[in-house]
């Protein structure tokens, strides 16, 4: 299986070894292999043991996901197996321990599950690990190990999180954006030893791109901007990168072999005078071409081969893992509505739980909330908001932003349907540039709800001003709607197993709010699917959640709630 997939089930891997105990040690001994020959697998499969760190009240978990990350981090000549530790059901699992042996011939390629199941290892339990299966043994060209690039990356991700968590010991939340100014001179010294270091860090959210690397050269610190929150103070960073095509080609080459390494001086603005900082708002509205155009005319790399500005949302405070799941399923049906050749459009972002409370987020682009909108437009309606930025009805650029705004609501629509995702208010929406919907922020799904109230009782948010913008209930892209939801949920049910796998997997001994209800929630997904329903039958389904959505009481009384009490228009 290639490495861009693996990586799609690395949340169903590292619960299976945290919380299943193979007897065998098998599973482990996979995740190590997988991790043993590529960089960007290791950094992502530690980042979510990290993640598990805390979460469970059986200690045994905890210690088995710190036992998991220190032998994805020794030396590859410190071992060459492992004795797991068979134990029997119910009993406190012994972790594991790493000893060294004899030289064993290299192995074949990577095995299937299937074989993994079956394997069997000796009454000693012990399970080789040859010199090509130590963490991460590249090519020993490389002068540096990659346990230090690893190294290396994960205290980059911590840094970034650490400013999250200095941000929420600050209570008034009104003064966030200005602390959060404080912090850039932190930023600043990450800069300072970015270009030069010998071991180069990645882009966090970009460590599962194929054949190439994106390496992090500078972060503009006067780009950070605060981003409204209730509770919690995440922040939104830009980050100057370089593509490389060896993860760990700073280990051979030298950095100005790679570009030229400006001096300290070139930097930007002294750390005495501190650096200009713009408006957060301006920041925040200003289309990505013209915002990625400015940086690189400010930046000492700008000019530099493979330069490019990435962005992503630091977040400390929130458990991501359910995140990590719901954005997992969501690609997935991306990926069997893409194979049926079906017009639904949806646009997954990639998540990182780096650890037990916080984790990366990446950006939606050129894009704005509902909530932003109204503010914006007042007591103008979202159809005046297309016609005023893609001209009147009829129009070439109106009629295309019109069908991108119907094939990805449906696509949502669905979404929300068979994942029962909640907390859909209009800050929680949003529309880009193109005209296509958006839903952000996944904390509730499958069953949870915010405070468990239970208002959102409609299959998914369908308010009179998504039908205004279709050109109401008798247009031609209504009906156009109708059709894709159907075409959708027949699609959807014929490879519902695809989209449950995921979810079977994590629910076993899961602690995730979305699992409260245990077993029930994993029916009450497969019911939603409707396999025993005939295609006609399915039409009347689909007409039914479509009326009933429209027309519900239960959305409205949410988004008043929201209004009166977080002020979400």
């Amino acid at each position: 299986m290639p490495f861009s997939k693996l990586n799609f089930y690395i949340p169903q891997l590292v619960h299976m070894c945290c919380l299943w105990h193979s007897p065998d040690g098998a599973l482990e001994r996979f995740l190590l292999f997988a991790c043993s020959h590529h960089f960007s697998f290791a950094c992502l499969v530690i980042c979510f043991l990290e993640s598990q760190l805390g979460k469970y009240a059986d200690s045994s978990v905890s210690s088995y996901a710190r036992w998991l990350k220190q032998a994805i981090l020794l030396e590859p000549a410190s071992f060459r197996a492992f004795l797991p530790s068979a134990c029997s059901s119910g009993s406190q699992p012994r972790l594991p321990t790493l000893v060294p042996s004899s030289d064993q011939e290299s192995p074949d390629p990577l095995p299937s599950s299937e074989c993994l199941r079956h394997r069997k290892t000796s009454s000693a339990h012990v399970l080789p690990v040859p010199h090509s299966l130590g963490i991460l043994a590249y090519s020993q060209e490389c002068k540096a190990t990659v346990q230090t690039h690893l190294r290396a990356q994960l205290a980059f991700i911590n840094a970034l999180v650490g400013i999250g968590i200095k941000l929420l010991n600050i209570k008034c939340r009104d003064t966030w954006q200005e602390h959060l100014y404080s912090e850039v001179l932190l930023l600043r010294s990450l800069n300072l030893s970015l270009p030069a270091r010998p071991t180069r860090v990645s882009f966090p959210l970009a460590l599962d791109d194929r054949g190439h690397q994106h390496h992090v050269v500078r972060i503009p610190p006067e780009e950070a901007v605060i981003l409204d929150s209730k509770d919690r103070a995440p922040f939104l960073i830009l980050v100057e990168v370089v593509e490389c095509d060896d993860p760990l080609s700073s280990a051979s080459e030298g950095p100005s072999e790679l570009f030229e390494v400006p001096s300290r001086a070139d930097e930007g603005p002294s750390s005495q005078t501190g650096p200009q900082l713009e408006h957060p708002s301006r920041l925040l509205k200003e289309p990505w071409n013209e915002k990625v155009d400015r940086i690189r005319c400010n930046s000492p790399y700008g000019q530099a081969d493979g330069w490019d500005v990435r962005s992503m949302i630091v977040k400390s405070g929130d458990d991501l893992r359910q995140e990590v799941l719901a954005a997992q399923m969501i690609l997935k049906f991306k990926h069997i509505w893409e194979e049926e050749h079906l017009a639904l459009w949806l646009h997954p972002y990639r998540i990182v739980a780096t650890g037990s409370n916080g984790g990366l987020i990446e950006t939606i682009k050129n894009a704005i909330s509902l909530h932003s909108i109204k503010k914006q437009m007042g007591s103008r309606s979202l159809n005046d908001y297309f016609e005023e930025k893609f001209g009147q009805q009829r129009t070439g650029p109106y009629l295309l932003a019109q069908q991108n705004f119907v094939e990805s609501l449906a696509g949502y629509s669905l979404i929300c349907y068979f994942l029962k995702v909640k907390d859909r208010h209009n800050g929680n929406i949003l529309i880009t540039h193109a005209g296509h919907v958006v839903h952000i922020d996944f904390g509730f799904f499958l069953g949870s709800s915010p405070r468990n109230l239970g208002f959102e009782t409609a299959s998914f948010k369908m308010s009179l001003d998504f039908v205004e913008v279709m050109g109401g209930v008798e247009s031609d892209m209504y009906h156009y709607f109708r059709s894709l939801m159907l075409q959708g949920f027949i699609a959807a049910r014929r490879h519902m197993d695809k989209v449950v796998l995921l979810a079977e997997i994590m629910q076993r001994g899961s602690n995730l709010p979305c699992f409260y209800g245990g077993e029930a929630c994993i029916k009450a997904l497969k019911d939603r699917f409707k396999v025993s329903l005939t295609e006609k039958q399915l039409i009347g389904q689909v007409n039914t959640m479509i009326e009933d959505s429209m027309s519900s009481f239960s959305t409205k009384l949410y988004d008043n709630y929201q209004y009166y009490k977080n002020g979400i228009l």
